[in-house]
């Protein structure tokens, strides 16, 4: 009896050992996220030269990028010297309307330093987002900047809507902006 007892029991450690060798994963690299800014703009305080008045998402002015400018709704961020070799996130909440789906229609951000030397650019467009035309649609997306551009104190990120053939219209209301750092953490 004791035997059995003693057979079972080890057999019992023997399975929990293997068990546990197999279903404990080795960590992963997963993204952290620190908030660092966030800006809000709703236009109708705004000295902006892209102001457009009319029917805007939220009250009575919206940016317009159209064939006359072909930029629109922008937002500036300074980068804390602390981030330096930190990959940055600029996360948008958008309410867009385009004119047509044939043409590009982007949102544009761009790394820049002191002497406004442009280092990073990239962008999104909101056609991967927006499927109807004439029509207010809220976008959310985000971009990362790595963090081998982020190398200089003084830097900047500037954020812009862009219709880069001027075809049709791009209108952007009710902007937020947040800025992220991110680092890579192991995770049990």
């Amino acid at each position: 009896m004791k035997t059995t007892n003693l057979k079972m029991m080890a057999a019992c450690v023997a399975i929990g050992t293997i068990l546990m060798m197999f279903s404990c994963s080795p960590p992963k690299e997963v993204e952290q996220a620190t908030f660092l800014s966030k800006k809000t703009m709703d236009l109708e305080d705004s000295l902006t030269k892209y102001k457009t008045e009319g029917d805007a998402h939220g009250g009575k002015y919206f940016t317009r990028a159209d064939s006359a400018n072909v930029y629109g709704q922008e937002c500036t961020f300074n980068i804390p010297d602390s981030v330096q070799q930190k990959d940055l996130r600029v996360k948008v909440n958008v309410w867009a309307r385009i004119g047509n789906l044939s043409s590009e229609k982007k949102y544009a951000f761009s790394l820049e330093d002191e002497a406004h030397n442009v280092l990073h650019w990239t962008q999104f467009d909101f056609r991967t987002h927006v499927s109807e035309t004439n029509k207010w649609v809220n976008v959310i997306d985000s971009v990362t900047i790595p963090g081998n551009f982020v190398n200089k104190p003084g830097m900047i990120i500037k954020t812009y809507a862009f219709n880069p053939d001027g075809k049709s219209t791009l209108d952007c209301d009710d902007v937020e902006m947040s800025l992220y750092k991110i680092d890579k953490v192991l995770e049990k």
